[in-house]
């Protein structure tokens, strides 16, 4: 049980390549939301059990948008328990097409197993998860169907990737536009607008001075307006790390390729490049070869004989 959560929400924290599971329980058939990456399914699996709450007694598995570290448990869950999946309105539309690109997938060559929807969910529904009243609210910018669900009795808001402390997730400008940067501010006016006592992001640590971490948030926001390159190389850096975590351990040379093959780098690269003007340019390779050693002097990142791992939390 969280101290700053009621007892009928129980927050687990994961790492960067899982999304954070919440679990909700308040009639005795729990709903999840949110049910991290493909690849980590076991321990989502076993991470509920240690709640003491068997995957067969879920009820409602709910997730906040397409991105694969949030609902790559989705099939998984709903074969144990039997749980309808519920999703945002957008979200189960580009999972009903096949949509690849709006929703990342086919960058760093990521498996999905995609489930579709089961119950749709359309900003401003007043719905029940886990027994538990919440409303949906849209969160656009890191992804533009992002829902999160504000439960008003307790003011307690799933806000996914929308906030994090101080931040939010990356933006991904070379897939929906430089617009989303408004869009982001425009998710962070509705968290305000709403007050919430206690906001669960997407990846990283309960946030209880929602306040405050919007206003950094927003900060952050109007420096990437200010120079795009700082959002560049932002976008690089998280993007390479996710890969590291996904894959570890992986040959340097063949994860080099990998990412040299999509066509992000190139994207990322040439904003850098135009913000430096003539006093240096990079290629792909020698930007990937600048953000390995400079992840490899913090820490970040490990290399083994040639192979890569990281030591952040998965």
């Amino acid at each position: 049980m969280n101290a700053e959560l009621p007892v009928e929400i129980t927050f687990i924290e994961r790492g960067w390549l899982n999304a954070n599971n919440v679990l909700i329980n308040a009639n005795g058939a729990p709903a999840i939301v949110d049910t991290g990456h493909l690849a980590c399914v076991d321990e989502t699996v076993s991470l509920i059990r240690a709640q003491g709450i068997e995957p067969e007694q879920l009820g409602q598995i709910a997730i906040t948008h397409s991105h694969s570290d949030h609902h790559g448990g989705n099939r998984r869950l709903k074969a144990i328990s039997g749980a309808p999946i519920a999703m945002g309105a957008i979200t189960a539309e580009w999972f009903a097409r096949d949509e690849r690109h709006l929703t990342w997938f086919n960058q760093l060559s990521q498996e999905v197993d995609v489930s579709l929807a089961d119950v749709i969910f359309q900003p401003g529904d007043q719905v029940m998860l886990g027994g538990m009243p919440f409303e949906v609210i849209a969160l656009p910018g890191h992804a533009p169907d992002c829902v999160g669900y504000f439960q008003p009795d307790t003011r307690v808001m799933i806000c996914a990737d929308a906030l994090w402390h101080n931040d939010t997730g990356m933006l991904h400008p070379q897939i929906h536009g430089w617009d989303i940067m408004s869009d982001a501010e425009l998710a962070l006016q509705r968290l305000r607008s709403l007050k919430p006592v206690v906001a669960i992001p997407g990846h990283g640590g309960l946030i209880c001075n929602v306040a405050d971490s919007i206003e950094g948030a927003m900060r952050r926001l109007a420096s990437f307006r200010r120079d795009p390159a700082k959002l560049a190389w932002h976008a690089i850096k998280r993007f390479y790390v996710y890969g590291v975590l996904r894959y570890q351990p992986i040959a340097e040379s063949q994860y080099k390729q990998q990412v040299l093959n999509d066509t992000w780098i190139d994207y990322y690269c040439d904003i850098i490049n135009e913000a430096a003007g003539a006093t240096r340019r990079y290629t792909c390779s020698s930007l990937l070869d600048v953000i390995l050693e400079e992840f490899k002097a913090r820490g970040v990142v490990n290399d083994n004989d040639g192979y890569l791992s990281c030591e952040m939390r998965r």
